[in-house]
């Protein structure tokens, strides 16, 4: 009860990326979004991303839904074969 009662919504629109920003990303970048999200359409962002960024890794998690936890086995690997 005290959770419903204090907790703060996010009330702003979420800030989008443009797709000429997104296209000037050279950097690796990774994606993992959850298939199960009932919030974001996890479908439509891994397809703009993975359009708009070839060189993008994208894995859509099929059990996973909005939170996404237990991810360090997948991404530490991702940070580490970047030269940082």
């Amino acid at each position: 009860m005290l959770i419903g009662k204090n907790f703060n919504y996010r009330r702003e629109q979420i800030p989008l990326f443009a797709d000429d920003e997104l296209k000037r990303l050279t950097m690796s970048v990774v994606l993992f979004v959850g298939a199960k999200d009932i919030m974001l359409h996890s479908a439509k962002t891994a397809k703009r991303l993975g359009s708009l960024l070839p060189h993008a890794r994208i894995q859509i998690l099929p059990d996973a839904g909005h939170v996404l936890t237990h991810l360090a086995a997948q991404i530490i690997p991702f940070l580490e074969s970047e030269k940082l």
